[in-house]
């Protein structure tokens, strides 16, 4: 259970950081680009329904359904996937920085 309770810790930090990030992005392509907006928006509504697929197959790919640690390798998969998005819009934010100097 204390295990639970760290992984979902974790994981409620790791959103909070993606959502930071994603908003942070957003609002800088409003301001300059709003067809680059609409495409983040779209991007990261498919991404999150990405993600709930994706965090599934990890699971079963690594533990047993019936397994008793089934939700815990879930939401490991879950971490890694939120987290690999959250590099990846940090990516667009520096590049974004580097390219039109934010």
């Amino acid at each position: 259970m204390q295990q639970a309770m760290c992984h979902h810790r974790e994981t409620l930090q790791l959103d909070q950081a993606l959502n930071k990030v994603y908003r942070e992005l957003r609002a800088m392509l409003k301001a300059d680009d709003p067809l680059a907006e609409r495409a983040l928006v779209e991007a990261q509504r498919a991404w999150l329904a990405f993600r709930e697929k994706e965090q599934t197959l990890c699971a079963v790919t690594r533990w047993s359904r019936d397994g008793s640690q089934f939700v815990q390798v879930e939401a490991e998969c879950r971490q890694e996937i939120t987290e690999e998005r959250l590099n990846k819009l940090r990516g667009y934010l520096r590049s974004y920085y580097n390219a039109f100097g934010g």
